[in-house]
Protein backbone atom coordinates (compact mmCIF):
# COMPACT_ATOMS: atom_id res chain seq x y z
CA UNK A 1 0.00 0.00 0.00
CA UNK A 2 2.66 2.51 1.04
CA UNK A 3 4.76 1.52 -2.53
CA UNK A 4 0.96 2.09 -4.31
CA UNK A 5 0.78 5.40 -2.80
CA UNK A 6 4.33 6.31 -2.94
CA UNK A 7 3.94 5.75 -6.80
CA UNK A 8 0.77 7.90 -7.08
CA UNK A 9 3.23 10.72 -5.50
CA UNK A 10 5.40 10.76 -7.70
CA UNK A 11 3.17 10.58 -10.72
CA UNK A 12 1.93 13.54 -9.18
CA UNK A 13 4.84 15.58 -8.44
CA UNK A 14 5.54 14.56 -12.35
CA UNK A 15 2.73 15.88 -13.66
CA UNK A 16 3.57 18.98 -12.06
CA UNK A 17 6.85 18.84 -13.06
CA UNK A 18 5.66 18.52 -16.90
CA UNK A 19 3.03 21.50 -16.84
CA UNK A 20 5.66 23.97 -15.14
CA UNK A 21 7.97 23.04 -17.85
CA UNK A 22 5.20 23.37 -20.52
CA UNK A 23 4.23 26.53 -18.89
CA UNK A 24 7.51 27.63 -19.20
CA UNK A 25 7.91 26.75 -22.82
CA UNK A 26 4.79 28.70 -23.93
CA UNK A 27 5.48 31.81 -22.29
CA UNK A 28 9.32 31.60 -23.44
CA UNK A 29 7.26 30.89 -27.20
CA UNK A 30 6.21 34.73 -26.49
CA UNK A 31 6.45 36.92 -29.32
CA UNK A 32 7.73 39.11 -26.63
CA UNK A 33 10.93 37.39 -26.19
CA UNK A 34 12.01 38.46 -29.52
CA UNK A 35 13.85 42.01 -29.30
CA UNK A 36 14.44 41.74 -33.31
CA UNK A 37 10.70 42.14 -33.09
CA UNK A 38 8.71 43.54 -30.70
CA UNK A 39 8.54 47.44 -30.32
CA UNK A 40 6.57 49.27 -27.39
CA UNK A 41 5.49 52.64 -27.25
CA UNK A 42 2.99 54.59 -24.56
CA UNK A 43 -0.67 55.70 -25.75
CA UNK A 44 0.62 59.19 -24.98
CA UNK A 45 3.11 58.89 -27.56
CA UNK A 46 1.38 57.02 -30.46
CA UNK A 47 0.28 59.87 -32.53
CA UNK A 48 3.42 62.68 -31.78
CA UNK A 49 6.74 60.75 -31.51
CA UNK A 50 6.70 59.87 -35.23
CA UNK A 51 7.81 56.72 -34.69
CA UNK A 52 4.55 55.29 -35.63
CA UNK A 53 4.17 56.85 -38.72
CA UNK A 54 7.89 56.03 -39.87
CA UNK A 55 6.69 52.16 -38.80
CA UNK A 56 3.82 52.51 -41.11
CA UNK A 57 5.14 54.11 -43.94
CA UNK A 58 9.10 52.54 -44.38
CA UNK A 59 10.44 49.33 -44.29
CA UNK A 60 11.85 49.36 -40.45
CA UNK A 61 7.47 48.02 -39.87
CA UNK A 62 7.85 44.96 -41.88
CA UNK A 63 7.88 41.95 -39.49
CA UNK A 64 7.33 44.17 -36.34
CA UNK A 65 5.20 43.80 -33.72
CA UNK A 66 4.36 47.63 -31.99
CA UNK A 67 2.89 46.52 -28.50
CA UNK A 68 1.67 49.16 -25.89
CA UNK A 69 4.03 49.88 -23.37
CA UNK A 70 3.09 47.79 -20.24
CA UNK A 71 2.42 50.34 -17.17
CA UNK A 72 3.95 49.63 -13.73
CA UNK A 73 1.76 48.77 -10.84
CA UNK A 74 1.07 52.03 -8.94
CA UNK A 75 1.94 54.55 -11.75
CA UNK A 76 -1.03 56.15 -10.99
CA UNK A 77 -1.22 58.28 -8.01
CA UNK A 78 -4.88 59.47 -8.70
CA UNK A 79 -8.32 57.73 -9.90
CA UNK A 80 -9.40 58.61 -13.19
CA UNK A 81 -11.64 61.67 -13.35
CA UNK A 82 -14.64 60.04 -14.28
CA UNK A 83 -17.86 62.74 -14.13
CA UNK A 84 -20.09 59.76 -15.02
CA UNK A 85 -22.94 62.00 -16.10
CA UNK A 86 -26.63 61.02 -14.49
CA UNK A 87 -29.52 60.11 -16.25
CA UNK A 88 -28.77 57.33 -19.10
CA UNK A 89 -30.61 53.90 -18.41
CA UNK A 90 -30.26 51.82 -22.12
CA UNK A 91 -32.25 50.79 -24.42
CA UNK A 92 -33.47 47.59 -22.81
CA UNK A 93 -35.36 49.80 -20.31
CA UNK A 94 -37.24 51.74 -23.65
CA UNK A 95 -38.84 48.54 -24.68
CA UNK A 96 -40.85 48.15 -21.47
CA UNK A 97 -43.34 50.54 -23.38
CA UNK A 98 -41.94 51.22 -27.05
CA UNK A 99 -41.61 46.74 -27.93
CA UNK A 100 -42.18 47.84 -31.62
CA UNK A 101 -40.05 50.36 -31.70
CA UNK A 102 -37.13 48.42 -29.76
CA UNK A 103 -37.58 45.25 -31.72
CA UNK A 104 -37.18 46.85 -35.19
CA UNK A 105 -34.64 49.11 -34.22
CA UNK A 106 -32.08 46.50 -32.74
CA UNK A 107 -32.19 45.30 -36.60
CA UNK A 108 -30.40 48.88 -37.36
CA UNK A 109 -26.85 49.34 -38.11
CA UNK A 110 -26.93 51.97 -35.41
CA UNK A 111 -28.01 49.69 -33.06
CA UNK A 112 -25.38 47.20 -34.40
CA UNK A 113 -22.28 49.90 -34.76
CA UNK A 114 -21.34 48.57 -31.50
CA UNK A 115 -21.76 45.28 -29.38
CA UNK A 116 -19.52 43.49 -27.04
CA UNK A 117 -17.75 40.63 -28.76
CA UNK A 118 -19.55 37.22 -28.96
CA UNK A 119 -20.45 34.45 -31.18
CA UNK A 120 -23.39 36.62 -32.70
CA UNK A 121 -21.47 40.00 -32.78
CA UNK A 122 -18.19 38.68 -34.56
CA UNK A 123 -18.95 38.35 -38.13
CA UNK A 124 -15.48 36.62 -39.01
CA UNK A 125 -15.54 33.69 -39.60
CA UNK A 126 -12.76 30.92 -36.54
CA UNK A 127 -13.60 28.15 -39.22
CA UNK A 128 -10.35 26.11 -39.60
CA UNK A 129 -9.42 27.35 -43.71
CA UNK A 130 -11.08 30.25 -43.35
CA UNK A 131 -9.59 31.83 -39.93
CA UNK A 132 -5.52 32.44 -40.79
CA UNK A 133 -4.77 35.75 -42.07
CA UNK A 134 -1.51 35.77 -44.19
CA UNK A 135 0.55 38.23 -44.74
CA UNK A 136 3.42 39.23 -47.51
CA UNK A 137 6.17 38.86 -44.80
CA UNK A 138 6.74 35.10 -44.87
CA UNK A 139 5.95 33.21 -41.24
CA UNK A 140 4.60 36.31 -39.89
CA UNK A 141 0.41 35.87 -39.74
CA UNK A 142 -2.44 36.35 -37.24
CA UNK A 143 -4.91 33.53 -36.63
CA UNK A 144 -8.38 34.25 -35.22
CA UNK A 145 -9.74 31.02 -32.66
CA UNK A 146 -12.22 30.73 -30.32
CA UNK A 147 -12.02 28.53 -27.31
CA UNK A 148 -14.09 28.33 -24.49
CA UNK A 149 -16.32 31.11 -25.33
CA UNK A 150 -13.27 33.73 -25.54
CA UNK A 151 -12.34 34.72 -29.61
CA UNK A 152 -8.80 35.75 -29.73
CA UNK A 153 -6.69 37.54 -32.20
CA UNK A 154 -2.64 35.95 -32.44
CA UNK A 155 0.06 37.00 -34.35
CA UNK A 156 2.13 34.53 -34.76
CA UNK A 157 6.03 34.81 -35.85
CA UNK A 158 8.33 31.92 -37.13
CA UNK A 159 11.70 32.28 -36.04
CA UNK A 160 14.64 30.03 -35.55
CA UNK A 161 12.41 26.84 -36.14
CA UNK A 162 9.94 28.10 -33.99
CA UNK A 163 6.63 29.48 -33.52
CA UNK A 164 6.46 32.43 -31.16
CA UNK A 165 2.37 34.16 -30.32
CA UNK A 166 0.70 37.46 -28.84
CA UNK A 167 -2.73 37.21 -28.12
CA UNK A 168 -5.18 39.72 -27.46
CA UNK A 169 -9.14 38.95 -26.92
CA UNK A 170 -11.34 40.54 -29.06
CA UNK A 171 -13.62 43.00 -26.59
CA UNK A 172 -15.68 45.36 -28.15
CA UNK A 173 -17.24 45.41 -32.03
CA UNK A 174 -17.49 48.26 -34.08
CA UNK A 175 -19.24 48.41 -36.84
CA UNK A 176 -22.46 47.24 -38.04
CA UNK A 177 -21.10 44.96 -40.58
CA UNK A 178 -22.41 46.18 -43.24
CA UNK A 179 -19.30 47.35 -44.85
CA UNK A 180 -16.92 45.64 -42.56
CA UNK A 181 -15.69 45.70 -38.66
CA UNK A 182 -12.57 46.52 -36.42
CA UNK A 183 -12.37 44.99 -33.05
CA UNK A 184 -11.05 46.46 -29.88
CA UNK A 185 -9.46 45.11 -26.51
CA UNK A 186 -8.74 46.53 -23.05
CA UNK A 187 -5.63 46.19 -21.37
CA UNK A 188 -6.87 47.14 -17.79
CA UNK A 189 -8.99 50.30 -18.05
CA UNK A 190 -7.27 50.77 -21.00
CA UNK A 191 -8.51 50.47 -24.79
CA UNK A 192 -6.55 49.68 -27.75
CA UNK A 193 -7.65 48.51 -31.74
CA UNK A 194 -6.86 45.06 -32.26
CA UNK A 195 -4.84 45.07 -35.81
CA UNK A 196 -7.14 42.48 -38.08
CA UNK A 197 -10.50 43.40 -39.05
CA UNK A 198 -13.28 42.20 -40.99
CA UNK A 199 -14.42 43.43 -44.94
CA UNK A 200 -17.48 42.18 -46.14
CA UNK A 201 -16.12 41.63 -49.37
CA UNK A 202 -12.99 40.07 -48.52
CA UNK A 203 -12.98 38.59 -45.27
CA UNK A 204 -9.98 39.47 -42.48
CA UNK A 205 -8.18 42.37 -44.05
CA UNK A 206 -5.50 44.29 -41.45
CA UNK A 207 -7.54 46.85 -39.82
CA UNK A 208 -8.12 50.56 -41.69
CA UNK A 209 -4.62 52.37 -41.97
CA UNK A 210 -2.81 49.27 -40.62
CA UNK A 211 0.49 48.14 -43.68
CA UNK A 212 0.33 44.85 -44.43
CA UNK A 213 2.91 42.66 -42.98
CA UNK A 214 3.18 45.27 -39.70
CA UNK A 215 1.16 44.28 -36.18
CA UNK A 216 -0.23 47.06 -34.66
CA UNK A 217 -1.13 46.44 -30.74
CA UNK A 218 -0.92 49.69 -29.37
CA UNK A 219 -3.22 52.32 -31.54
CA UNK A 220 -4.97 53.74 -28.25
CA UNK A 221 -8.92 54.03 -28.92
CA UNK A 222 -9.87 57.63 -27.69
CA UNK A 223 -12.81 59.18 -27.85
CA UNK A 224 -12.41 60.30 -31.27
CA UNK A 225 -14.35 56.81 -32.35
CA UNK A 226 -16.78 55.72 -29.49
CA UNK A 227 -17.92 59.00 -30.04
CA UNK A 228 -19.86 57.77 -33.10
CA UNK A 229 -19.94 54.69 -32.55
CA UNK A 230 -22.00 54.31 -28.97
CA UNK A 231 -24.26 56.03 -26.89
CA UNK A 232 -22.18 56.90 -23.65
CA UNK A 233 -18.66 56.38 -22.93
CA UNK A 234 -16.68 58.19 -20.86
CA UNK A 235 -13.23 58.99 -21.03
CA UNK A 236 -10.75 60.10 -18.71
CA UNK A 237 -9.49 64.11 -18.74
CA UNK A 238 -5.76 62.51 -18.21
CA UNK A 239 -5.00 59.97 -19.86
CA UNK A 240 -5.43 59.45 -24.24
CA UNK A 241 -7.16 55.98 -24.11
CA UNK A 242 -8.37 55.77 -20.19
CA UNK A 243 -12.01 55.03 -20.42
CA UNK A 244 -15.25 54.03 -17.72
CA UNK A 245 -16.28 50.22 -18.22
CA UNK A 246 -18.74 50.23 -15.52
CA UNK A 247 -20.86 53.10 -17.59
CA UNK A 248 -20.60 52.67 -21.09
CA UNK A 249 -23.60 52.11 -23.33
CA UNK A 250 -22.63 50.64 -27.11
CA UNK A 251 -24.61 51.30 -30.24
CA UNK A 252 -26.38 54.48 -30.98
CA UNK A 253 -29.16 54.03 -29.07
CA UNK A 254 -32.42 55.28 -28.14
CA UNK A 255 -31.17 58.08 -25.61
CA UNK A 256 -28.66 59.44 -28.12
CA UNK A 257 -31.82 61.06 -30.50
CA UNK A 258 -34.03 61.14 -27.58
CA UNK A 259 -32.30 62.58 -24.54
CA UNK A 260 -30.99 60.79 -21.19
CA UNK A 261 -34.56 58.71 -20.19
CA UNK A 262 -33.78 58.14 -16.39
CA UNK A 263 -36.74 60.55 -15.59
CA UNK A 264 -38.56 59.75 -17.86
CA UNK A 265 -38.48 56.00 -17.47
CA UNK A 266 -39.47 56.68 -13.53
CA UNK A 267 -42.21 59.34 -14.22
CA UNK A 268 -44.37 56.61 -16.74
CA UNK A 269 -43.77 53.75 -14.76
CA UNK A 270 -45.44 55.66 -11.09
CA UNK A 271 -47.96 57.11 -13.54
CA UNK A 272 -48.67 54.78 -16.20
CA UNK A 273 -51.61 56.45 -17.37
CA UNK A 274 -50.26 59.85 -18.17
CA UNK A 275 -50.65 61.32 -21.11
CA UNK A 276 -48.14 62.83 -23.41
CA UNK A 277 -44.38 61.33 -22.90
CA UNK A 278 -42.39 63.28 -20.40
CA UNK A 279 -38.97 64.17 -19.47
CA UNK A 280 -38.30 63.06 -22.98
CA UNK A 281 -37.72 64.51 -26.75
CA UNK A 282 -39.19 63.60 -29.62
CA UNK A 283 -36.79 64.59 -32.17
CA UNK A 284 -40.38 65.87 -34.78
CA UNK A 285 -41.38 68.40 -32.36
CA UNK A 286 -38.15 69.85 -32.74
CA UNK A 287 -37.33 72.53 -35.81
CA UNK A 288 -35.93 70.38 -39.03
CA UNK A 289 -32.37 72.24 -38.34
CA UNK A 290 -32.42 70.91 -34.89
CA UNK A 291 -34.00 67.86 -35.59
CA UNK A 292 -31.07 66.91 -38.81
CA UNK A 293 -28.59 68.34 -35.76
CA UNK A 294 -29.03 65.28 -33.79
CA UNK A 295 -28.00 62.87 -37.08
CA UNK A 296 -25.22 65.80 -37.50
CA UNK A 297 -23.33 64.44 -34.23
CA UNK A 298 -21.86 61.74 -36.42
CA UNK A 299 -22.89 62.74 -40.16
CA UNK A 300 -21.52 66.17 -40.71
CA UNK A 301 -18.66 65.38 -41.04
CA UNK A 302 -14.94 65.74 -39.39
CA UNK A 303 -14.31 68.68 -37.07
CA UNK A 304 -13.18 70.83 -33.91
CA UNK A 305 -14.86 69.98 -30.87
CA UNK A 306 -15.61 72.87 -29.17
CA UNK A 307 -17.87 71.17 -26.29
CA UNK A 308 -17.79 67.05 -24.80
CA UNK A 309 -19.40 65.36 -27.89
CA UNK A 310 -21.69 63.72 -25.12
CA UNK A 311 -22.84 66.62 -23.70
CA UNK A 312 -24.96 67.31 -27.10
CA UNK A 313 -28.83 67.23 -26.21
CA UNK A 314 -31.82 66.96 -29.10
CA UNK A 315 -32.48 70.26 -29.53
CA UNK A 316 -28.88 71.46 -29.29
CA UNK A 317 -27.18 73.42 -32.40
CA UNK A 318 -24.67 70.73 -33.61
CA UNK A 319 -22.60 73.98 -34.34
CA UNK A 320 -21.95 74.64 -30.98
CA UNK A 321 -20.26 71.77 -30.12
CA UNK A 322 -18.19 71.46 -33.50
CA UNK A 323 -16.41 73.88 -35.61
CA UNK A 324 -17.38 72.39 -39.68
CA UNK A 325 -15.62 73.70 -42.44
CA UNK A 326 -17.37 76.06 -44.05
CA UNK A 327 -17.88 74.19 -47.74
CA UNK A 328 -17.95 70.85 -47.75
CA UNK A 329 -16.95 68.67 -51.08
CA UNK A 330 -17.13 65.38 -52.08
CA UNK A 331 -15.94 63.00 -49.60
CA UNK A 332 -15.64 63.27 -46.05
CA UNK A 333 -13.96 62.39 -42.39
CA UNK A 334 -13.68 58.70 -41.86
CA UNK A 335 -17.46 56.90 -42.78
CA UNK A 336 -19.29 59.92 -43.39
CA UNK A 337 -18.80 61.58 -46.37
CA UNK A 338 -20.13 64.54 -44.84
CA UNK A 339 -23.95 63.37 -45.37
CA UNK A 340 -25.52 66.18 -43.63
CA UNK A 341 -24.16 69.33 -45.18
CA UNK A 342 -23.98 67.16 -48.22
CA UNK A 343 -28.05 66.75 -48.07
CA UNK A 344 -28.26 70.10 -47.19
CA UNK A 345 -26.76 71.91 -50.49
CA UNK A 346 -29.52 69.85 -52.26
CA UNK A 347 -32.21 71.40 -54.60
CA UNK A 348 -34.57 68.99 -53.35
CA UNK A 349 -33.60 69.95 -49.66
CA UNK A 350 -33.46 73.78 -50.61
CA UNK A 351 -37.04 73.76 -52.12
CA UNK A 352 -38.50 72.02 -49.01
CA UNK A 353 -39.56 73.24 -46.47
CA UNK A 354 -40.27 70.27 -44.62
CA UNK A 355 -37.82 67.56 -45.46
CA UNK A 356 -35.37 66.45 -42.94
CA UNK A 357 -33.46 63.12 -42.62
CA UNK A 358 -36.24 61.48 -41.65
CA UNK A 359 -38.00 62.12 -44.39
CA UNK A 360 -36.16 59.25 -46.06
CA UNK A 361 -34.58 57.33 -43.12
CA UNK A 362 -36.88 55.53 -40.80
CA UNK A 363 -34.64 55.50 -37.68
CA UNK A 364 -36.20 52.43 -36.49
CA UNK A 365 -36.30 49.90 -38.99
CA UNK A 366 -33.26 48.32 -40.61
CA UNK A 367 -33.64 49.47 -44.62
CA UNK A 368 -30.24 49.76 -45.25
CA UNK A 369 -29.13 48.84 -48.97
CA UNK A 370 -32.99 48.98 -49.91
CA UNK A 371 -32.68 50.95 -52.73
CA UNK A 372 -36.36 50.53 -53.81
CA UNK A 373 -37.82 51.32 -50.97
CA UNK A 374 -35.75 54.81 -50.58
CA UNK A 375 -36.67 55.59 -54.23
CA UNK A 376 -40.39 55.63 -53.87
CA UNK A 377 -39.98 57.63 -51.14
CA UNK A 378 -38.54 60.24 -53.40
CA UNK A 379 -41.52 59.47 -55.75
CA UNK A 380 -43.66 61.42 -53.64
CA UNK A 381 -42.22 64.63 -54.35
CA UNK A 382 -41.44 63.43 -57.75
CA UNK A 383 -43.25 62.71 -60.93
CA UNK A 384 -41.32 59.86 -62.99
CA UNK A 385 -42.56 61.41 -66.29
CA UNK A 386 -39.79 64.81 -65.04
CA UNK A 387 -37.14 62.62 -65.14
CA UNK A 388 -34.89 62.80 -68.37
CA UNK A 389 -34.86 59.35 -68.37
CA UNK A 390 -38.52 58.46 -68.67
CA UNK A 391 -39.02 58.30 -72.09
CA UNK A 392 -36.31 55.39 -72.70
CA UNK A 393 -36.97 53.63 -69.00
CA UNK A 394 -40.53 54.01 -68.34
CA UNK A 395 -41.43 53.15 -64.84
CA UNK A 396 -38.24 50.97 -64.31
CA UNK A 397 -36.66 54.66 -63.33
CA UNK A 398 -38.69 54.62 -59.95
CA UNK A 399 -36.57 51.29 -58.69
CA UNK A 400 -33.77 53.35 -58.16
CA UNK A 401 -33.47 56.99 -58.27
CA UNK A 402 -30.68 56.88 -55.35
CA UNK A 403 -27.92 55.09 -58.44
CA UNK A 404 -28.56 57.50 -60.58
CA UNK A 405 -28.62 61.03 -58.40
CA UNK A 406 -26.56 60.03 -54.91
CA UNK A 407 -24.34 57.74 -56.05
CA UNK A 408 -21.81 55.53 -53.99
CA UNK A 409 -18.30 57.02 -53.56
CA UNK A 410 -14.76 54.78 -52.24
CA UNK A 411 -14.37 56.14 -48.59
CA UNK A 412 -10.36 56.61 -49.27
CA UNK A 413 -10.39 57.62 -45.74
CA UNK A 414 -10.38 53.79 -44.71
CA UNK A 415 -7.87 51.78 -47.25
CA UNK A 416 -7.55 48.51 -45.35
CA UNK A 417 -5.19 45.93 -46.87
CA UNK A 418 -4.54 41.97 -47.32
CA UNK A 419 -1.44 41.03 -48.69
CA UNK A 420 -0.68 42.67 -52.05
CA UNK A 421 -5.00 43.66 -52.04
CA UNK A 422 -6.46 46.99 -51.26
CA UNK A 423 -10.14 47.53 -50.11
CA UNK A 424 -12.18 50.68 -49.39
CA UNK A 425 -15.68 50.41 -48.38
CA UNK A 426 -18.31 52.40 -49.94
CA UNK A 427 -20.66 55.17 -48.72
CA UNK A 428 -23.67 57.05 -50.25
CA UNK A 429 -23.22 60.25 -51.64
CA UNK A 430 -25.92 62.67 -49.81
CA UNK A 431 -25.90 65.79 -52.60
CA UNK A 432 -28.67 64.82 -55.09
CA UNK A 433 -28.11 66.22 -58.05
CA UNK A 434 -27.98 65.06 -61.56
CA UNK A 435 -24.90 62.81 -61.79
CA UNK A 436 -24.35 61.48 -65.43
CA UNK A 437 -21.52 59.29 -65.41
CA UNK A 438 -23.85 57.41 -61.94
CA UNK A 439 -26.71 57.09 -64.27
CA UNK A 440 -25.19 55.48 -67.38
CA UNK A 441 -23.42 53.22 -65.02
CA UNK A 442 -27.32 52.62 -63.63
CA UNK A 443 -28.77 52.11 -67.63
CA UNK A 444 -25.45 49.66 -68.33
CA UNK A 445 -26.33 46.99 -65.48
CA UNK A 446 -30.09 47.08 -66.64
CA UNK A 447 -28.58 46.49 -70.04
CA UNK A 448 -26.83 43.92 -68.90
CA UNK A 449 -29.37 42.03 -66.84
CA UNK A 450 -31.75 42.17 -69.90
CA UNK A 451 -29.28 40.65 -72.05
CA UNK A 452 -29.60 37.47 -69.20
CA UNK A 453 -31.22 34.50 -69.82
CA UNK A 454 -34.55 34.27 -67.94
CA UNK A 455 -35.82 31.06 -66.07
CA UNK A 456 -37.74 29.10 -68.92
CA UNK A 457 -36.29 31.23 -71.64
CA UNK A 458 -35.16 28.48 -73.84
CA UNK A 459 -31.45 27.86 -74.63
CA UNK A 460 -29.69 28.10 -77.77
CA UNK A 461 -28.96 25.01 -79.24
Amino acid sequence: MKFKTLLILVAIIAGIAAAYFLASDNNSRSVENLDHVVKYIAPEGYNVTGQVHELQTTEKGQRVALLPRQFDTGEFTRKPDFARQEGFVGPESCKECHADYYNGFIETAHYKTSAFANKSSILGSFEAGENVMETKQPGFRFELTEKDGQFLQSLLVDDDGKTYSHNCQFDIVTGSGNAGQTYLYWQDDFLFQLPVSWFAKAGWVNSPGYPDGFADFARPVGAGCLTCHSTRIEYSKNRVNLADKETIILGVTCERCHGPAESHVKFHRENPDADGAKFITHPNDLPRERMNDICGQCHAGGGVNLKPPFDFRPGDSIEDFKHFKKEPTTGGSVHTANQHPRLIKSKCYLESDSMNCATCHNPHRNEHGNVKLFSSRCMKCHEPEHCGQFADSGQRITSNCIGCHMPKQNDENTKMEAADKEFFPEIRDHFIRIEKESSREVLDEWARNDQQPKPGDKQPK
